[in-house]
């Protein structure tokens, strides 16, 4: 019996999109998820009565922060631009941003965010990473939130890899591994017809040592920066909400063998 349901769950699972082109145009059907989608990163999440578990997306921001530790005017490339706040943000901070989607109308979302953004222009474009038309290269390519959805992660990875300069830097922002097992992904799934999965450590480090990065580090969102405020934080989120604080596993990884964060 055992065996038969794991079968089951199996063929409804590989039924499923890793990521859908029509996202947005599923999501425009739900009013009060729509909004948040439109506001990222600010406000509450719809179903949450705290708006204490967004504050993720502002320490995985800090998170990118350090890790690119890079110049003004250095080259970025993010790969699933969603709404587009994340490539708007980092355009304010002075860097040139290329983002990427699959979905023709996040692009359209994201040129309007960015226009009402103090008139940001990140270049929003169509393109997939596992087939990608891209060239040139950049100083730091960002995957926050992506790498799950991604068709063939290795392939994706390599086409990272030669899209970066020598001493590139590939930052990775994912779900923790156990991320498909609670209630709330399970209906993202079954709304929008999409693959939502957990990535460990073992999964993340091989794809990217077969694909050729040569040093990687992990943390996780329980041991980053701001040590004694996100303590304080994660408490009151245990109080809170405790069904819903997870871990976020926070990736670096280089082209080369370098020094990784001071």
């Amino acid at each position: 019996m055992k065996t038969f349901l794991n079968k089951t769950k199996d063929k409804m699972l590989k039924s499923k999109k890793i990521w859908s082109e029509d996202y947005v145009k599923q999501l425009r059907k739900y009013e009060d998820e729509f909004k948040f989608y439109l506001a990222e990163p600010f406000g509450c999440a719809p179903g949450s009565k705290h708006p204490i578990d967004n504050l993720s997306r502002f320490e995985n921001l800090c998170f990118i922060l350090k890790a690119l530790s890079l110049p003004r005017k250095s080259k970025l490339l993010e790969i699933g631009c969603g709404s587009g706040w994340l490539a708007i943000f980092l355009f304010l901070m002075e860097y040139d941003v290329t983002s990427t989607t699959i979905t023709k109308d996040e692009i359209t979302i994201s040129n309007k965010k960015a226009k009402k953004m103090m008139n940001a222009k990140p270049k929003f474009i169509l393109d997939d990473i596992t087939n990608t038309k891209i060239r040139g290269k950049f100083d730091a390519i960002i995957l926050n939130g992506t790498f799950h959805h991604l068709k063939d992660k290795t392939r994706a990875l390599k086409n990272c890899l030669k899209l970066l300069y020598e001493d590139g830097r590939l930052i990775i922002i994912e779900p923790g591994e156990k991320h498909n097992q609670s209630g709330k992904v399970r209906d993202i799934e079954n709304k929008y017809n999409i693959r939502e999965c957990g990535t460990s450590m073992k999964e993340m480090k091989k794809c990217l040592s077969d694909s050729g990065f040569r040093k990687i580090s992990f943390c996780t969102s329980k041991n980053i920066f701001f040590h004694s405020f996100r303590e304080m934080i994660y408490q009151i989120g245990r109080l809170l909400n405790p069904h819903k604080h997870k871990k976020i596993l926070l990736v670096l990884a280089y082209k080369k063998k370098i020094n990784s964060l001071n």
